[in-house]
């Protein structure tokens, strides 16, 4: 009985990794395509010693306004300790 469960546990897993594959392909794909029409130039490492969060776009626009400063400050400190366990 029990051999039958895990058994059919273990289809269930294989089917879901088939389809999480055939997924990423896709997704992939048209990300692809969505980035080739975009034509955006984003570096993908930074030149200077500057991090990476300094050189996003301001928080002046309307919707990041209303963040509060200390979950901004809290966002930085995340931010940074990413940075640092990369290097």
């Amino acid at each position: 009985m029990i051999d039958t469960l895990l058994t059919n546990i273990l289809h269930i897993i294989i089917a879901l990794d088939i389809f999480g594959a055939i997924a990423l392909f896709i997704l992939g794909a048209k990300r692809r395509q969505t980035h080739s029409e975009n034509a955006l130039d984003v570096p993908t490492h930074s030149t200077s010693n500057k991090p990476f969060w300094k050189s996003l776009p301001s928080f002046s626009s309307v919707r990041f306004s209303r963040i509060p400063p200390q979950d901004i400050k809290r966002l930085h400190t995340v931010l940074r300790s990413f940075e640092e366990g990369l290097h």
